[in-house]
């Protein structure tokens, strides 16, 4: 146990679990993703898979949630919507971007709801023409991006729903090589991607913001933040925050970037706090931000790291989540008292007890 934080060892299904969000909840955490089918193969490999929501009151002690609607299923991304209610969304059967109209009926793009984390109800989905990735409540219903297909081809997609049900497509993304994130602010959406840089023949950070999820416009790149890599953004008091890894000479270093509307981005003084850091998870809780990420030097030396901050600006000392062992956090979620941390591991001096996915809690600042 470091700074109080501790290895959670006996989540459920811990060697085969695929994690893909998690969120801070009233009573808890709710994380979403799928489980391995242990069994000989079938025709269909998409009951290799079986969708799955773990719950837990504090962090420490989780349960596995099963549905008979989870059959065949993955799900991508959890959001609650304004009344409260869970939504899962996912798909059902082998649905590749290019595959998912070509389905047997009853398969394809999907979205779960329930009211306690508990018991869930499968809707089929209208409009969706992909799988979403991310899904962000908002002021007017649910913004979420994805893979989709365009003359057989996986392109990116942002769609907008009223209700979570019924979708409709926004236009344009043509030079969208990977959305990243999304965030749902006072003014509007921001979504954090990746686009073809022609003069460099490379790939850039793209941001786009959009007042209700229907029409887009990409910030001027004289704007945009300049860290080599941006992986998460999310609302804070007064904006949006955006992390990712930059440099400083030969170092690699943690940046953080700051913006009241979107468009116009600064970049926050942290001096070395986030040095040989690289940042992936962002969360924003009742009482802190938690940043998630790794500090090394080198990829087999990469230690599993939390910071904590009350307004984005000064930063406590990073604290190590476990020692022995190299990892990369992919999500953090914050209560006001607690927190979590999932992530997969590196190279490690000893191997985790149960497997490949790698949990941990602790004090939320």
């Amino acid at each position: 146990m470091t700074g109080g934080w501790r290895a959670v060892t006996d989540f459920p299904d811990q060697a085969t679990a695929d994690v893909r969000g998690v969120i801070a909840t009233d009573v808890g955490f709710v994380a979403v993703g799928s489980v391995a089918v242990i069994g000989p193969v079938p025709t269909d490999l998409s009951f290799l898979q079986r969708g799955a929501v773990w719950t837990s009151s504090d962090g420490e002690r989780w349960m596995r949630i099963d549905s008979p609607s989870f059959e065949r299923g993955w799900l991508t991304s959890i959001a609650a919507g304004p009344d409260g209610t869970l939504m899962a969304t996912g798909a059902v059967g082998s649905c590749l971007p290019d595959s998912c109209p070509a389905l047997p009926s009853g398969d394809g793009p999907a979205i779960w709801l329930s009211r306690d984390a508990a018991h869930w109800e499968r809707q089929s989905l209208a409009g969706i023409d992909g799988v979403i990735a991310k899904m962000v409540a908002t002021s007017h219903g649910f913004v979420a991006f994805g893979s989709a297909s365009a003359k057989d081809l996986p392109v990116w997609a942002i769609w907008s729903s009223v209700d979570g049900i019924t979708w409709q497509r926004a236009a344009g993304f043509g030079t969208i090589t990977q959305l990243v994130d999304i965030a749902a602010t006072p003014f509007g959406i921001v979504v954090l991607g990746r686009e073809a840089d022609p003069a460099l023949s490379a790939n850039r950070t793209v941001l786009l913001v959009s007042s209700d999820g229907s029409s887009w416009e990409a910030v001027s790149q004289s704007d945009t933040p300049t860290s080599d890599q941006l992986s998460s953004i999310a609302a804070v008091a007064g904006g949006v925050m955006a992390i990712g890894t930059g440099s400083s000479g030969s170092d690699m270093v943690g940046d953080i970037w700051r913006s009241s509307d979107g468009r116009k981005w600064a970049k926050l003084p942290v001096g070395s706090a986030f040095r040989n850091a690289y940042l992936s998870a962002l969360a924003v809780g009742p009482s802190a931000i938690v940043l998630g990420g790794s500090v090394g030097t080198t990829l087999q030396a990469l230690v599993p790291t939390v910071w904590f901050s009350p307004d984005g600006l000064s930063w406590s000392s990073g604290v190590a989540l476990e020692a022995g062992v190299s990892g990369l956090i992919q999500y953090v979620a914050a209560r006001a008292d607690r927190a979590v941390a999932f992530g997969l591991p590196g190279a490690t001096t000893e191997p985790p007890g149960s497997g490949g996915r790698l949990v941990w809690v602790g004090p939320a600042g």
